[in-house]
């Protein structure tokens, strides 16, 4: 499965984000970025 895969992009993001929930804390935004999720961005 290709790591830009948009199921693979879907499902870091919403771990990142249930991660947040449930540890009472607020999302950065800083990391909600391409290079943090180690994702491919076709140009």
């Amino acid at each position: 499965m290709a790591n830009n895969d948009y199921f693979t992009i879907a499902y870091k993001v919403l771990s990142y984000l249930k991660y947040c929930y449930e540890n009472d804390l607020g999302p950065d935004t800083d990391i909600l970025q391409e290079t943090v999720f180690n994702i491919l961005v076709n140009s």
